[in-house]
């Protein structure tokens, strides 16, 4: 029986995720089928990707067929573990930064399905929102990161790098910033929860 190989079957709501999948002695099998992924995943090309929205375990089935004969047929069965994003990086975070060099006030909300919207508000009132879809990838220090998000300004858009880890959450407009020039940050503190205290910037990373 060939060997299947599926690489990180734990996965996280809201975090992008993508995996190989690949069979020892390919040059005579191939994978023709995979079912029961969990929300959000879909199958193409030998790679699994998407971003999860349900929190739960499921186990999917792959089927993979000789190729010179496609009745010849194996069935395998892989465990995927679905987590929900943490507490604490779910809700609204509230803060002071800059936004042209002039101080503005933040806010950003993450939703259950790690969906984030967000805005500048500077002196005038003036409002500039930015999304993301989802987060990127959930780090080795257990930091929530995104270089998907944007932000309008006028009629340009600019990259925003958000990153959310316990206790502090930070935003920065590092790439076609139509204000002034350099980057502009803004750093926040989950209100949610008393007992979290900033304790300063956290880097995006990615510059």
């Amino acid at each position: 029986k060939p060997e299947l190989m599926w690489d990180a079957t734990n996965l996280t709501v809201g975090v992008s995720y993508s995996a190989k999948l690949s069979v020892v002695g390919e040059s005579l099998v191939s994978v023709t089928k995979v079912t029961g992924l969990p929300k959000g995943l879909t199958y193409k090309s030998g790679k699994v990707s998407g971003v999860p929205t349900v929190a739960k375990a499921v186990t999917a089935k792959v089927t993979v067929a000789l190729k010179s004969n496609a009745k010849k047929t194996w069935t395998y069965s892989v465990n995927l573990n679905v987590t929900a994003l943490p507490t604490w990086a779910v809700g609204t975070f509230k803060g002071k930064g800059t936004f042209g060099g002039k101080d503005a006030d933040v806010t950003l909300t993450v939703g259950k399905t790690g969906k984030i919207s967000g805005k500048f508000v500077d002196a005038q009132k003036k409002a500039y929102s930015f999304t993301a879809a989802s987060f990127a990838e959930f780090d080795a220090q257990g930091v929530l990161r995104t270089a998907k998000g944007t932000l309008k300004y006028g009629t340009k858009t600019c990259k925003v790098e958000i990153a959310v880890a316990e206790g502090e959450a930070a935003v920065a407009v590092t790439e076609g910033a139509a204000v002034n020039a350099g980057n502009y940050t803004a750093t926040a503190t989950a209100i949610d929860n008393p007992n979290y205290a900033l304790s300063g910037p956290l880097a995006p990373a990615y510059t």
